[in-house]
């Protein structure tokens, strides 16, 4: 009987906190709206000739994007209604930034897209869609903005980035037995090579297969013939690169 009024004295001090910030975010709402009412009975203010089409676009982005933000601090009052979540007083900030937090994730999703599809101005609906459900989520925002980032700024000697080359060796026939002669139109049958998408491989275990007896020079010319000998078949002697 002692708890109760512990508890209910915590949940008195919980309700100002959650109306406070009730309030706030039914502010930025009631703010977009007007917003939104003002550029609809007041166009004259956005025509022709008043602001560039890519700078509409971008409006657009960045309204849908806050109302994101807005709809997401909705989402977690009503979710987080518990005094152990709000006890700490850790999330203040973070309603009070996010609709702050949307219009910068507006800007960026315009940009993002214009990037990823240079040639062609995303549609007003593709654009509100993006940029309300990546004002709402910010996780999957800087996913997306990682990908975007991978192709544009991906840098061929990015060892922190790059995939490690892997290791596979230059194999000799699977017969064991090499030709007299290398062959004209490509390494022998059975021979194998990865070049890793046609990047550089530094890290590569690779073994050269040479033609002939160890220790012999390279081919030598016969008396009275112009053709080009090759020494007798041998095992293959390998050299580690």
């Amino acid at each position: 009987m002692a708890r109760k009024p512990r508890v209910r004295s915590a949940r008195r001090r919980l309700e100002p906190a959650r109306l406070a910030t009730f309030v706030y975010t039914t502010a930025w709402l009631f703010l977009l709206i007007a917003a939104a009412l003002a550029y609809n009975f007041r166009a004259d203010l956005v025509g022709p000739g008043k602001i560039a089409e890519w700078e509409k676009s971008m409006l657009h982005s960045v309204w849908f994007a806050m109302l994101g933000g807005v709809a997401i601090s909705y989402k977690g009052i009503y979710d987080h209604w518990k005094h152990s979540d709000w006890a700490s007083g850790g999330w203040g900030l973070w309603y009070v930034g996010r609709p702050l937090s949307g219009a910068i994730t507006g800007i960026m999703t315009y940009l993002l897209l214009q990037v990823v599809n240079p040639n062609q101005t995303p549609s007003l609906p593709t654009l509100a869609v993006a940029a309300f459900v990546l004002g709402m989520q910010d996780k999957r925002f800087f996913q997306f903005l990682a990908s975007v980032s991978k192709l544009i700024l991906t840098v061929p000697d990015d060892s922190a980035q790059a995939k490690p080359a892997p290791k596979k060796p230059v194999l000799a026939p699977a017969s064991g037995v090499v030709p007299d002669t290398p062959p004209a139109a490509g390494p022998p049958a059975g021979t194998s090579f990865s070049d890793h998408g046609g990047l550089v491989l530094l890290n590569a275990n690779l073994v050269l297969v040479f033609w002939g007896k160890p220790g012999r020079p390279a081919p030598r010319r016969a008396r009275g013939r112009s053709a080009v000998r090759w020494p007798k078949s041998s095992p293959a002697t390998t050299c580690p690169a």
